[in-house]
């Protein structure tokens, strides 16, 4: 197999593994097709890995027979299930399992179009300010930048636009992740 291009890689540890799952978007091509000229459309793939030097050989992860891009996924503490936001035929799908490699169930299609019209690039994560609070970022296509959405049930599939928040001018297809506090004041103490 030869992928015609690697987009959005993000990781997700899975506990269950003990591994890093490492995901990404890539149109797949025949080994035969070296000018990548066939008919082809954009899968998610995956490899493993515990130390991002060594990696598994890269496997399909989500073929929905059409283009899938941007994945991004979150683990609900309180429920447990994984949550899976990807860009599948222009909408931003959310979906939930109980593992990264078990059956996944639709929650919602075509989130955060209602509020913003085309998007993509979703991010989502848990707040660190309020317990029970799920972030999520869909990348405006028109114009360009993140819309912030907000929930307190993530496996309701309901988000509703955040207020009251600043982002810096533009942000596209970024991650956010939590750090410790004396992570945070090991960086505070950098002098630039």
């Amino acid at each position: 197999m030869e992928a015609g291009m690697t987009w959005a890689p993000e990781a997700t540890w899975d506990p269950t593994m003990k591994k890093f799952v490492v995901y990404w978007a890539s149109n797949i091509f025949a080994a035969s097709d070296t000018n990548h000229t066939g008919s082809t459309y954009a899968q998610i793939m995956f490899a493993t890995t515990t130390d991002f030097v060594t990696f598994s050989a890269p496997q399909v992860w989500i073929d929905k027979g059409t283009a899938v891009i941007d994945t991004t996924v979150g683990r609900d503490p309180a429920s447990g299930f994984y949550h899976r936001f990807s860009k599948i035929n222009g909408l931003i799908l959310q979906e939930k399992s109980t593992s990264l490699f078990r059956t996944w169930q639709t929650v919602a299609n075509g989130v955060g179009q209602a509020q913003f019209g085309d998007v993509e690039g979703p991010l989502i994560f848990l707040s660190n300010v309020f317990s029970g609070e799920w972030h999520l970022w869909v990348d405006g296509i028109s114009p360009q930048g993140y819309h912030p959405l907000e929930t307190t049930n993530i496996t309701s599939g309901v988000w509703t636009a955040s207020t009251g928040y600043m982002l810096p001018p533009n942000p596209r297809h970024g991650t956010v992740f939590s750090i410790s506090a004396t992570e945070a004041a090991n960086l505070a103490a950098v002098k630039v």
